[in-house]
C-alpha cells in the first residue's frame, strides 16, 4: 500500500486512513467489527484473516468490497457528516462490509436481476446490522432514507420487475440497491427471524464455491415456516419480484406501530393524528374570532313620516293631545 496512513486497529479489523480524516474512523472501525461478529454468526464465518478498510483520494468517488480489503473514497465516507440519529459513515462502512459475504463468498449471476442478489442483499444486512449495534431508532432511520430514495425517483411507466432489472435505465439504480434492500426486508418480516437467518445461510451453502450460481426469481424458496405465511409470500414475492411495482413500502408501515411500542413511543406514532386536531381545532379558532372581532353593521335609520288628519299613529308611538280633545 502506497502513501503515508495512519491505521486504526479493532478486533481483526483495520482502517488505513489520512493522518488528517480522524473524524468518522472510528465508526468504521465498529461498523466493521460488528459486520464480522454478526454478519459472521447470522450468515457465514468471515473467511479471510483481517478485514481492512482503506481511504483514498477523492479523484473518484465510490466504494468498493474486494475480497478482505474495502477501498474507500474520502469523499463518501471519511469526509460524510454523521448525525446521533444518523451515523453516515456507520451505514455506508456496513454496505460495503457486507459485499464480503454478497457476492464474495457466493458469485451472482451474470444477467437481468444479478446485481438484486449482491447490492440488494447489501442494503438488507446493513439495516439487520444497524438495529442490532445501533439501535432501532437507527434503523427505522436507514429504512426511512432508502424508502423516500426510492419513492421519489420511481417511474411506474418505466419500472421494470427484478428479475429483469440490469442497469440500462435511470431508475434502476435505486431498484438494485433500495427496493432490493426493501423487498428482501419484507420477505424476512413475512418470514420470521428464524427462517429468514436460516434462508441467507442455505443461500451462502447451496452456491458458495459452485459453478452455479443464483438467481433472483430463487429468493427464500422453501423456508416459509408455516402455510399461512408461504401464501402471504408467495404473494408478496410474486407481486414485487416477479412482475414490479411499488408495493415495497407497506410492509414498514405495518411495522413501525411495533417499533414504537418497543421504543416506548406509541405517542410518537399518534404525533400526525395530534397535529391534524391541532390544526383543525387552531382553524376553527381562528374562524371565530374573526367574526366576533369584524365590526357589526348598524341597522338603517327609520323615520316616520307624521300622520296626517284622520290617520291613526302607528302603534307605541305616542299621537299630540291638542286643547280641544281635553275639552
Amino acid at each position: 500500500m502506497a502513501g503515508y496512513w495512519k491505521q486504526k486497529k479493532g478486533d481483526g479489523v483495520v482502517v488505513n486512513y489520512h493522518p488528517r480524516h480522524t473524524y468518522n474512523v472510528d465508526e468504521m472501525v465498529e461498523a466493521l467489527e460488528g459486520a464480522r461478529r454478526w454478519y459472521g454468526e447470522w450468515f457465514a464465518p468471515f473467511p479471510w484473516r483481517e478485514l481492512r478498510l482503506t481511504e483514498f483520494a477523492a479523484m473518484a468517488t465510490y466504494a468498493q468490497g474486494s475480497p478482505g480489503n474495502i477501498t474507500f473514497s474520502e469523499g463518501i465516507g471519511f469526509l460524510s457528516k454523521s448525525e446521533p440519529k444518523a451515523n453516515a459513515a456507520f451505514w455506508i462502512t456496513a454496505h460495503e462490509a457486507a459485499h464480503q459475504w454478497w457476492p464474495n463468498i457466493a458469485m451472482t449471476g451474470d444477467g437481468p436481476g444479478g446485481d438484486v442478489l449482491s447490492e440488494g442483499r447489501s442494503h438488507f444486512s446493513t439495516i439487520l446490522l444497524i438495529e442490532q449495534v445501533k439501535g432501532l431508532e437507527q434503523r427505522m432511520a436507514f429504512c426511512k432514507q432508502i424508502e423516500d430514495g426510492y419513492g421519489n425517483i420511481r417511474r411506474r411507466d418505466a419500472e421494470r420487475p427484478m428479475v429483469k432489472v440490469n442497469g440500462e435505465l435511470p431508475g434502476d439504480r435505486r431498484i438494485i440497491y433500495d427496493k432490493g434492500g426493501w423487498v428482501l426486508w419484507m420477505l424476512f418480516q413475512q418470514m420470521g427471524r428464524e427462517a429468514g437467518l436460516a434462508a441467507q445461510r442455505d443461500y451462502l451453502e447451496t452456491y458458495r464455491d459452485s459453478r452455479d450460481h443464483p438467481r433472483t426469481a430463487g429468493l427464500s424458496r422453501g423456508h416459509a415456516p408455516a402455510r399461512r405465511r408461504h401464501h402471504r409470500l408467495r404473494r408478496v414475492r410474486e407481486a414485487v419480484v416477479l412482475r414490479g411495482g411499488g408495493a415495497a413500502v407497506p410492509a414498514e408501515r405495518r411495522t413501525d406501530r411495533e417499533d414504537c411500542e418497543r421504543l416506548g413511543r406509541v405517542d410518537a406514532y399518534k404525533i400526525p393524528i395530534l397535529v391534524s386536531l391541532c390544526v383543525i381545532v387552531v382553524l376553527l379558532a381562528g374562524s371565530v374570532a374573526m367574526s366576533l372581532l369584524r365590526p357589526q353593521a348598524k341597522p338603517p335609520l327609520l323615520v316616520t313620516p307624521p300622520p296626517s288628519d284622520g290617520d291613526t299613529a302607528p302603534l307605541g308611538v305616542a299621537q299630540p293631545v291638542s286643547s280641544k280633545d281635553v275639552l
